[in-house]
């Protein structure tokens, strides 16, 4: 046990004292993750909602990355083509679905065409933002 320099009780768990007498920083329990190499995704189907921009783009950039077949939905599909292109000129496979999340028959539909071009969906990436204008 270390000698304690102040009231508390000295035990095994206190951190280690610098010269000066404060506290070391302690060094992080985690790794950083290589998305790369760490995570594959091979043999699932995803189904990315909003992936016509921003976040839902590049999230379904990453999920084709890693493996897995990619169901592309949005109102824009023009955009979705775009990246559909990408995803498979980068060797993976993705289809294009137009949905429009605040209509059930659109959810639907887009979910079967989804299913039928890529099998069943492992994945939901729900990135569809609804203001309250749009419902």
């Amino acid at each position: 046990m270390r000698k304690s320099t102040s009231n508390r009780p000295a035990t095994d768990c206190l951190p280690p004292q610098t010269e000066c007498g404060t506290v070391a920083p302690e060094k992080p329990a985690h790794k950083r993750l290589d998305m790369q190499q760490s995570i594959r995704l091979d043999g699932k189907t995803a189904l990315v909602t909003g992936a016509s921009s921003g976040l839902g783009w590049r999230f379904a950039q990453i999920l084709a990355q890693a493996g897995a077949r990619v169901a592309l939905a949005a109102r824009r599909t023009d955009k979705l083509e775009q990246l559909r292109q990408e995803i498979e000129q980068a060797g993976g496979k993705a289809c294009v679905a137009r949905m429009d999340v605040t209509d059930v028959a659109s959810v639907r539909a887009a979910v079967a065409a989804a299913e039928s071009a890529l099998g069943g969906i492992d994945i939901l990436l729900n990135n569809s933002g609804v203001s309250k204008q749009q419902r």
